[in-house]
């Protein structure tokens, strides 16, 4: 049986994604940025292995950029999320190397056998740093969504990574697997049911991606119907009767705007400000979950800098309640 801490105590575990490409779409210093966020009290950061950036030349991985975030995340007392395969966190989600775009042309199995080795020369890299806690396998796969121009990682191969993955990782690890929610009872097409249930018996956590405001058109949002509601929960029963640990791996807490997925002229949008984060955050622990992750933490260092203190004030407040 799995056993998780923070239903026992009763207590929220909070952390975060840290993308250093994310930094460089806001103009960032991925160092300078990760400092700061290491100031706070997080239980947990979530780190991305970039394909395209670890292996630029094929067969030459250069570890440098990653090397500097886990060891420094690796010096505090905060746990570690290890996210690597061809889909990882942030636009545009499958990160590819160039020559691997061009093999994608040519051979589905060529590009599947070059991520593989990638995915072993990542986890064999860091397979003995015993922060890293949890590994995540892809970022979801099977969900098929307009950010991703609709492509989904295929089933085979996604099944394949998690037995690679399992192969490599210590017996203390457990392997994370993610899925959104659909905002409508089916969203473009897709019934997102499939890919929570093929999670759920594949994985130690469960993760569900949770974003409630989404601009689709210059002065339209998607905002959930009830059912989105009811089936989070739903979703959070069945996995804790399976003693699978649900967590949120991504409450939504910055814009996503229409036809842009950086968004730096203010604070507060529409699509998403403080207060309505914390009215999310609150909702979730009311349905039940206790493991939750920030979205857009770049974003709030970003408006930081800029003098303006909303989503970085909100932050401290919630996490510093969640140490009383």
């Amino acid at each position: 049986m799995i056993v998780i801490e923070s239903d026992i105590m009763n207590k929220v575990t909070y952390g975060t994604t840290f993308s250093q490409l994310q930094c460089k779409y806001l103009q960032l210093d991925y160092k300078e940025t990760l400092t700061n966020l290491l100031d706070l009290p997080f239980d947990i950061i979530r780190v991305c292995a970039y394909w395209n950036e670890i292996e630029a030349e094929q067969g030459a991985y250069t570890f440098q950029i990653l090397d500097w975030i886990i060891d420094a995340i690796s010096q505090t007392d905060k746990k570690i999320i290890l996210s690597v395969g061809i889909k990882v966190p942030r636009y545009p989600e499958f990160h590819l190397p160039g020559w691997a775009k061009s093999e994608v042309a040519h051979n589905t199995h060529d590009i599947q056998k070059s991520c593989r080795k990638f995915t072993e020369a990542v986890l064999q890299r860091y397979k003995s740093n015993a922060s890293i806690t949890y590994v995540q396998i892809e970022n979801e796969p099977l969900n098929n969504m307009p950010i991703a121009n609709n492509r989904t990682v295929d089933l085979d191969f996604y099944i394949g990574q998690i037995h690679l993955a399992r192969s490599l990782m210590r017996k203390d690890q457990k392997l994370l697997l993610t899925n959104a929610v659909n905002i409508f009872p089916y969203s473009w097409g897709f019934d997102y049911n499939k890919a929570f249930f093929t999670n759920l018996s594949l994985a130690d956590a469960v993760g569900i991606n949770v974003y409630t405001n989404i601009g689709v058109k210059d002065d339209k949002y998607l905002k959930p119907f009830p059912f989105f509601w009811w089936k989070l929960k739903y979703w959070y029963t069945l996995g804790r009767k399976k003693d699978t640990e649900m967590w949120v791996t991504e409450a939504q807490s910055e814009p996503w705007e229409h036809g842009s997925a950086v968004h730096t002229s203010k604070s507060s949008f529409p699509s998403a400000s403080p207060e309505q984060t914390e009215t999310l955050i609150d909702e979730l622990i009311y349905l039940g979950y206790k493991n939750i992750l920030f979205w857009g933490c770049e974003q709030w260092y970003w408006h930081k800098k800029q003098g303006r203190d909303e989503w970085w004030g909100l932050l401290v407040k919630i996490l510093q309640k969640s140490l009383k």
